[in-house]
C-alpha cells in the first residue's frame, strides 16, 4: 500500500479555499468552518472546493463567497441551476447526477490542478446532456420537417465522439496528477509510479497495438489494479479513437442513418457499430436496423462509467488523505441532465418514437 504526498509548494498551515476566481487563503481557521460541508480542514496543500451546498434536513441552499482579506460571507439564494453542488443526497433525484470522480477529488485529492480538470469534465458532461436533448428535439419534428434531420444527427454524433474522446484525456490528466502524488508509506521520497504521459492513447497504445497489463506495470510501475483498469479500458478506447480519427481527420461519415417509424436507425451489423455490445435481438428492427439513439446513450454511459471505474481502481490500492466532508457527494445538474440520470433505463428502451408509433 502506498499513499499520496502533500503539496510542497504550500505551507502546511495554510487553509485554502478554491472558488471559480482562483485560490484564496482564509484566516482564521473558523472562516473555513463556515462552510457546512467541511468536517476536516486540510493542512496538506489541498484546497476546499467552494461549491454550493444543499442542506436536506432544512431544505436549504447554502452558498459562501470570498469577500477579501481571507473572509467568507453567505449570500442569498445559492441554488444551482447549471453546475455542481455538494450534498448528502440529490436535491432532485430525477435531475441531479451523482459524479463519483468529482466526489473523490473534492474530498480526497483537491490539489489545485485536479480541481481545474474536474471543471473541464463537468463541462463535457453538460455538453453530453445537451446533445442528448438535441437528438430528441430533431427526431420529434413532424415527418415533413425531418427530411434533412439525418444530416443534423450525423453532425451531433460526430460532435459527441470528439467530446468523449476528450474525456479520456481529461481523465488522464487527473491520473497523471494523482500518480505524481503517490509515495511509499515507509519511504516518503520514493515515488511509486513513473511520470505518466498526458495522453490516454500514449499510455495504453504502442502504435496500433494495445499494451498488456504486464507491460503497463513494467513500463510505468503501475499498481496492479490501475494497470488492469488501463488494459480493460483500452479496447473500447481503441475503437473510439479509430472512429474519431476516421471522422475528424479523414472526413469519413459514421455511416448511413435511416428514419423509420420508431426512430432514427443505423445498420447494427455493419462497422463501426457492430462492435458495440448493445444490440439485443428484441430491440432490432427489420433488416438489422438498430436505434441510433442507443449509440448516443451508450457512448455517454461508457464515458461516465469510465470515470467511476478509475476511482474504484485508484482507491483500491492507494491510501488517500482524509475526506474533507465525509458523507457528502458531488452532483452535477443542468437543464437536460435528466438524460444523464436516466441513461440505463433509456438504453433498455432506446427507440424514441416507439410509444407514439404503437398508439392506435
Amino acid at each position: 500500500m502506498s499513499e499520496t504526498k502533500t503539496d510542497k509548494k504550500t505551507k502546511l498551515l495554510d487553509i485554502l479555499i478554491y472558488s471559480r476566481k482562483g485560490i484564496i487563503k482564509v484566516d482564521p481557521p473558523e472562516e473555513a468552518k463556515k462552510l457546512p460541508f467541511v468536517k476536516h480542514i486540510p493542512r496538506d496543500g489541498r484546497a476546499i472546493s467552494n461549491y454550493s451546498f444543499y442542506d436536506h434536513k432544512n431544505k436549504d441552499w447554502i452558498r459562501y463567497i470570498p469577500i477579501g482579506q481571507g473572509k467568507l460571507a453567505r449570500i442569498d439564494g445559492g441554488k444551482v441551476v447549471f453546475g455542481g453542488y455538494l450534498a448528502s443526497k440529490p436535491e432532485n433525484p430525477d435531475q441531479d447526477l451523482t459524479f463519483p470522480l468529482g466526489t473523490f477529488i473534492i474530498q480526497h485529492l483537491s490539489f489545485r490542478e485536479m480541481i481545474n480538470v474536474i471543471h473541464g469534465l463537468e463541462s463535457d458532461f453538460h455538453n453530453c446532456s445537451s446533445i442528448l436533448e438535441k437528438y430528441l428535439l430533431l427526431s420529434s419534428l413532424p415527418k415533413a420537417q425531418r427530411e434533412g434531420a439525418w444530416q443534423l444527427q450525423t453532425v451531433e454524433l460526430e460532435s459527441l465522439i470528439v467530446i468523449i474522446r476528450s474525456i479520456y484525456d481529461l481523465l488522464q490528466k487527473i491520473s497523471k496528477l494523482a500518480a505524481a502524488q503517490i509515495r511509499n508509506l515507509h519511504e516518503p521520497h520514493d515515488r511509486i509510479v513513473m511520470d505518466l504521459p498526458d495522453s490516454f492513447a500514449t499510455i495504453v497504445m504502442h502504435g496500433s497495438r494495445r499494451r498488456s497489463k504486464d507491460e503497463l506495470i513494467e513500463r510505468y510501475r503501475l499498481p496492479s489494479p490501475l494497470a488492469e483498469f488501463y488494459f480493460t479500458e483500452s479496447e473500447h478506447f481503441q475503437w473510439l479513437r479509430d472512429l474519431r480519427d476516421a471522422v475528424e481527420h479523414h472526413g469519413k461519415s459514421p455511416g448511413m442513418i435511416f428514419d423509420i417509424e420508431d426512430g432514427m436507425a443505423i445498420k447494427a451489423d455493419e462497422e463501426p457499430w457492430s462492435f458495440l455490445p448493445i444490440w439485443k435481438p428484441e430491440l432490432l428492427r427489420p433488416n438489422g436496423l438498430g436505434s441510433l439513439r442507443a449509440i448516443f446513450l451508450y457512448l455517454v454511459s461508457q464515458a461516465l462509467e469510465l470515470t467511476t471505474r478509475y476511482v474504484r481502481a485508484y482507491s483500491s490500492c492507494i491510501a488517500v488523505p482524509l475526506a474533507i466532508g465525509p458523507g457528502y457527494r458531488f452532483y452535477i445538474r443542468d437543464f437536460f441532465s435528466h438524460h444523464l440520470v436516466n441513461l440505463r433505463s433509456s438504453l433498455e428502451s432506446p427507440w424514441e418514437r416507439v410509444a407514439k408509433s404503437k398508439t392506435p
